[in-house]
Formats: C-alpha cells, structure tokens, sequence
C-alpha cells in the first residue's frame, strides 16, 4: 500500500475556531525557513511550537537529475544549530508563518495549515492529509469550503509561496 499527502486549497469560515471546538485538535505554530537551493537540492528550517515547546528540524529535498520526484531526509537539530543555520536564509525568500490545526476524523489524519505570514499569503489555508492512495477521503461537517486539489501545482508548494515578488 502506498501511502501519499493530499493537500487541498480551502476557503475558511469567518469561525473556524467555533467550528473545530467540536473536534479534538492541536494547534502548533510552524515557522519554515530556506535557507539554501540549488538546480537539484532544497535545504529548509522549520521551528514548531506546541504548548511553549519548540522543537526544530533541518529538512533536505534532493531531486535526482532535476525530476519531479523527490527524496527527502528530515533531521532534529537543537536551537543552537537552528540559530547557526537560520543566517544562511535565502534572501530571494521569505519566513513562512503557519498556525496549524491537527486533528484526526474517523480514522485519517488531517491537518488544517493556515498561513499567517506573509501578509501577501496571510490567510490562504490547506488541508493536508496522509493516507492510503485507494481510501476516500472523508471530512467532518465543519463547512470548509474546498476550492481546488493543490497537492502536485508547484505554485503552492511551501518553497514557491516563501518566493519575494520579483519586483521586490
């Protein structure tokens, strides 16, 4: 069985937060970071914090022979090398700011990213989940609005929404 990540373009209601009062959830705060790219690698720091505790990840993408696919190794590092490594952030990028909501309905996992920062992406949600390729996915009556499957446009991926305009 393989298993693979859906994301999905959202539109949320005005009361999300009353809307998943309904549903045990976690909310955690994800900060991503690049901080180096080349024609066939991606390097990415991500900070996430979760009831004051923040734990840290050095995540590489490496694209054999500039395919689409790609192999991804994630690592833990400590606050030391995140602060070592976040001064090598690329400048043609910016800090992604996300408020992530978890939560798991009938038996799949799910979680609802929104995007806090920047502001010119402020707001724009997905929802993720991980599962089998075969399995209907099933969502609760929370009223989210889907709005397109985003999961393989490469305009939404988290390296290109972190881009600068080019007129910056």
């Amino acid at each position: 069985d393989r298993v693979s990540t859906q994301s999905t373009g959202v539109k949320l209601p005005e009361k999300i937060e009353s809307l998943l009062a309904s549903i045990e959830h976690h909310d955690s705060e994800n900060i991503y970071t690049y901080i180096g790219n080349s024609p066939n690698k991606q390097q990415r720091l991500k900070k996430r914090t979760m009831d004051g505790i923040s734990t840290f990840t050095y995540t590489t993408r490496v694209h054999p022979d500039n395919q689409s696919t790609y192999l991804e190794r994630k690592r833990s590092i400590n606050k030391l090398e995140y602060k070592t490594l976040i001064q090598q952030r690329m400048l043609d990028h910016e800090t992604i700011k996300i408020n992530r909501k978890t939560f798991v309905f009938e038996r799949q996992c799910f979680a609802l990213n929104i995007l806090v920062q920047p502001d010119r992406v402020k707001g724009l949600a997905f929802l993720e989940t991980y599962m089998d390729d075969n399995v209907p996915i099933r969502l609760p009556e929370t009223h989210l609005e889907i709005l397109k499957e985003v999961t393989h446009i490469k305009e939404y991926s988290m390296f290109n929404l972190s881009k600068l305009p080019s007129d910056s």
